[in-house]
């Protein structure tokens, strides 16, 4: 098969790699309607453009041990009131 230069993807290419036309539309990806078949290499190229986000990392191991409960604040006394003597 000759390959040239297209004006998009095409819809199988796009489902291939995880896309409908909507989200591809959202992303900026062109669509040629008039294109029916499906190139492996435009399919790895669009996994390989936008692969999913990484997971979040896993949190920080706590230490071990006995956990001591933070020290109560003082409580704030109200001033005095004065008097008008």
């Amino acid at each position: 098969m000759m390959e040239r230069e297209a004006r998009g993807f095409s819809s199988g290419e796009l489902g291939g790699a995880g896309f409908n036309v909507h989200e591809a539309s959202k992303l900026g990806l062109a669509l040629d309607v008039r294109r029916r078949t499906i190139l492996e290499k435009n399919v790895e190229a669009l996994k390989s453009w936008f692969t999913p986000p990484r997971p979040a990392p896993a949190p920080k191991p706590v230490a071990e041990g006995p956990v001591e409960a933070p020290a109560p604040k003082p409580k704030k006394r109200a001033p005095a009131k004065k008097t008008g003597k």
